[in-house]
């Protein structure tokens, strides 16, 4: 069955369109097979329900390897959700935005859904990279199996990883695979698949390299990660959750069970910067201080997302700052005009915990233990001999401590309260301090090279409490 879809009017706004079908199977049936067909400058996804009302398949244009295949038995394509096909109508749910301006006689969307018996799936099944995954989801739960190598690694220590990248299924340069090997390469110790508005349902296994669950999740008002998702963000809302900021900023409310979290993505980038500014505060869990570095647009972007970062801070709110690479293209590639190439991993987030494993990552990401930096920059930072992200009570007097290992010369910025208040051109640096406001204060570092270049930065150590004046990120938005 082929379905032709007609998109509206409203260029550069979500079109949002629904296709009911009902399933007529033959008894050798044991796969559904969906391929998408567009032409013109149309950004095409589609959401596809069972029955039930499930998710059971995913797909973001124009670059997603096709076709993509749900099978009732097995696990098949990487976001896709295997389980009985049922008798009772299923639904597509289309979602096309253009660029301004673009004729409608010149889009067309046509979706085609073809029934595939156990020949036709095998010849299949031998041209996907997909076997041994060693995690699934199943019926919308992402459930872990025995077999998880990464459940093994339990030594306290600053892990380093990615909360940021990409792959083909989305419109990333890179396999599943690729991001693997890559990712093994820069030494990294985990990291996040953020493909736009699609969950994976699988990965392929490795004993190196922790794989935590996410979506970036992708409308024309931001961008946001959902870290450590479980399970689909559009699962009762569908693509409506993309359709205004309004509906955008609420979608950051979590159910009890939900325990991913939200951060979100270069906040001041060019067109992609965040617009809801209905955001509550409370909910971000963290904001994506650093994106890729090496794009040109984004040295801007990180010092105006470092500012708004520190007001956040400064007022009380207890919001995580991270990195991520954003990563899209190939090792061998890079953006024009840059110095460097655009790789997974640059920047790192170290996060400091207990084993490799989600929870333990999700956890101290939440506390703050984290700490952010390029170039295989380490820094070691303590106040009053705590870690960044420790809470401790008031108090008027504090010493503290920044070293810098892995690059010759630095300059270490530090930051109590919003301010700079001592800088120093070392790889080291012991300071004291003596606060003025009696009740809460922050400290964190920045490190820069010695032309001002970001190189890195801490998560504050916090004395005291503060009630956060600022609700919605608009209000913070507007301090800057």
């Amino acid at each position: 069955m082929k379905f032709s879809i007609t998109p509206s009017t409203e260029n550069s706004s979500p079109n949002i369109l629904y296709k009911p079908f009902q399933l007529d199977l033959a008894l050798s049936t044991v796969a559904l097979e969906i391929t998408v067909f567009t032409v013109g400058d149309i950004w095409c996804s589609y959401i596809l329900y069972d029955g039930n009302g499930n998710i059971r398949a995913e797909y973001i244009g124009p670059s997603t390897p096709q076709p993509v295949i749900i099978t009732e038995n097995t696990q098949f394509s990487p976001n896709t959700i295997a389980g009985n096909f049922g008798s009772a109508p299923w639904c597509l749910e289309v979602c096309g935005i253009m660029k301004e301006n673009t004729p409608l006689e010149k889009i067309k969307i046509e979706i085609e859904v073809t029934e595939k018996n156990n020949a036709q799936l095998k010849h299949l099944k031998e041209s996907l990279p997909t076997e041994n995954p060693w995690y699934s989801i199943k019926k919308g739960v992402f459930e872990l199996t025995d077999e998880n190598p990464q459940n093994k690694k339990e030594e306290t220590k600053w892990y380093r990883g990615d909360f940021h990248t990409h792959t083909i299924y989305s419109d990333g340069k890179m396999s599943r695979e690729e991001n693997l090997i890559q990712a093994e390469k820069m030494g990294l110790d985990f990291f996040t698949a953020t493909d736009h508005n699609i969950v994976p349902t699988s990965w392929p296994h490795s004993t190196e390299v922790l794989v935590i669950p996410g979506v970036e999740i992708t409308s024309p008002h931001g961008h946001y990660n959902q870290i450590g998702v479980r399970n689909s963000p559009f699962q009762d809302k569908g693509f409506l959750l993309l359709q205004t900021t309004e509906k955008l900023a609420k979608s950051f409310e979590k159910k009890e069970t939900q325990q991913h979290l939200n951060s979100i993505n270069h906040p001041f980038l060019g067109e992609w910067k965040w617009l809801a500014g209905e955001t509550n505060l409370h909910l971000v869990d963290a904001i994506e201080i650093w994106n890729d570095p090496t794009y040109h647009l984004n040295p801007d972007a990180t010092e105006k997302a470092l500012l708004a970062w520190d007001q956040a801070l400064s007022d009380g709110h207890k919001i995580t700052g991270i990195g991520g690479s954003d990563s899209h293209l190939r090792p061998d590639d890079r953006y024009p005009e840059a110095e460097f190439p655009s790789l997974i991993g640059d920047p790192s987030t170290y996060v400091f915990s207990e084993k490799l494993d989600i929870p333990n990552i999700l956890s101290r990401v939440k506390a703050g233990n984290v700490w952010v930096s390029r170039f295989d920059c380490k820094i070691d930072f303590a106040v009053e001999g705590q870690i960044a992200g420790s809470r401790l009570p008031y108090q008027k007097h504090v010493t503290a401590f920044a070293n810098v290992t892995g690059i010759d010369t630095c300059r270490i910025e530090w930051i109590i309260n919003g301010e700079i208040m001592a800088t120093e051109e070392s790889s080291e640096s012991q300071q004291s301090f003596e606060f003025v406001n009696n009740s809460y204060n922050y400290i964190r570092v920045t490190i820069r090279d010695l032309e001002g270049k970001l190189i890195g930065f801490t998560n504050p150590v916090y004395f005291g409490e503060k009630q956060p004046s600022l609700t919605y990120w608009k209000e913070l938005a507007e301090t800057l």
